[in-house]
């Protein structure tokens, strides 16, 4: 079979496509490819430039709010504890601070997201200075305590004086609530904030000179009648009521000595109990007061016998009366009683001494008020009474003649 004839390559210039490119030169010009690359490189690094730009303001912006976060508290003083209590509080806060001051430059100022933003800035700022100032205070309250802790009253309830005992001596620890206040638990379990903290209280000497000076009056005037009483009372009670931990010291702290208070200790356990203490407390002042009215009066009238003409270093002045057989009676009692005898002399009839208001004698016999009391002091100087007893025994005499008993 004969083969078919082949063409012969042509490896020459393709005229008819050379002349379509020089036709459409001449239509569109001329077209730079490298230039048209650069446009959008140079757009793209324009672009690169702003974002660079803001970034870089935007960090400058929260470095300065950074900036204006105090957080500088110093834990040198504190416990180990306590120094991880308030570091962790510290990088919890810068955290949440610098979040917030990174997203408020997304935010017009004055908007809703911008305020949010910028209130939890605030509320961390806050809550830093909040932290200085308790731990300060705490720091000043635990130099206090263990300064004066031998001086504390034992008026202070068991629950008050532990949980005192347990925070200042670093066994108790804090806990940071929101706001940066400091939290600790009472040795009752109750969680106390630190200012609600109550540091026990000392000793209230002040206060017990004031209340031993209303004693004063009533010893030297050796009266205590109702209208004594009511005004004395009203004045204890105004003590209670305006300074109740002062009349706690008086009670616990043997400040006084008008008065046992010591049946009133347990009452200082229950503050429930506060108005039956108040009035106990009155109560028993009111008895001491009574008391001492007593006392005043025994030892005035000692006085005033003393300051009547007659008076020796031995003896006191001379009382007279009228004895049952019409008798003028001299009697002086003896200042030393033991050493000296009572002396008693019969005066001349027309004599003209009175006897004292009270003395005359009795009618069908019997003896004088003047002759019991006599009779009932030297009974009670042999069997050797004491003041009180000696009282006691007089006025019973005194209660069987029918007479009105010495005052106590």
């Amino acid at each position: 079979m004969a083969k078919k004839a082949t063409a012969a390559r042509n490896y020459g210039a393709d005229n008819a496509l050379i002349q379509g490119e020089a036709n459409m030169r001449k239509t569109t010009g001329f077209q730079n490819i490298a230039a048209a690359f650069d446009a959008p490189m140079n757009r793209m690094k324009e672009m690169a430039s702003v974002i660079s730009r803001k970034n870089q303001a935007r960090n400058a912006k929260v470095e300065s709010y950074m900036s204006a976060l105090n957080a500088n508290i110093d834990v040198t003083a504190l416990t180990e504890n306590d120094q991880k209590e308030v570091n962790n509080y510290l990088m919890q806060s810068k955290d949440e601070y610098a979040e917030a001051a990174s997203a408020i430059t997304n935010f017009t100022a004055g908007t809703p997201e911008y305020m949010e933003q910028l209130d939890i800035m605030n509320g961390v700022k806050n809550g830093l200075a909040n932290l200085k100032t308790e731990l300060d205070g705490f720091e000043q309250s635990k130099g206090t305590y263990l300064e004066e802790f031998k001086d504390l009253s034992l008026g202070n309830n068991t629950n008050r004086s532990d949980t005192a005992a347990n925070i200042f001596t670093g066994e108790t620890r804090f806990s940071i609530g929101t706001g940066g206040h400091l939290h600790f638990t009472g040795s009752d379990g109750t969680s106390i904030p630190y200012s609600k903290l109550k540091m026990p209280f000392k000793k209230d000497y002040k206060q017990a000179m004031g209340f031993n000076d209303l004693f004063t009056p009533i010893y030297n005037s050796g009266l205590y009648d109702n209208n004594k009483k009511k005004t004395f009372e009203d004045r204890i009670r105004i003590i209670a009521e305006s300074n109740p931990d002062g009349m706690k010291s008086i009670i616990a702290d043997g400040l006084t000595s008008y008065g046992d208070y010591q049946s009133l200790v347990p009452l200082l356990e229950d503050p429930s109990r506060q108005d039956e203490l108040t009035d106990k407390f009155i109560a028993i002042a009111s008895g001491a007061a009574s008391e001492a009215a007593r006392e005043g009066k025994i030892q005035k009238d000692k006085k005033n016998r003393g300051n009547g003409s007659g008076e020796s270093a031995t003896h006191y002045a001379p009382q007279y009366y009228t004895d049952l057989q019409g008798r003028k009676v001299s009697f002086r009692e003896s200042k030393m009683p033991g050493k000296y005898e009572d002396i008693t002399k019969y005066l001349p009839m027309g004599s003209g001494v009175t006897p004292d208001s009270g003395d005359a004698e009795k009618p069908d016999g019997k003896l004088t008020r003047q002759e019991i009391i006599a009779q009932g002091a030297k009974e009670a100087r042999e069997a050797n009474l004491t003041e009180a007893g000696t009282m006691d025994a007089i006025n019973k005499k005194l209660e069987a003649a029918g007479m009105e008993p010495m005052s106590k």
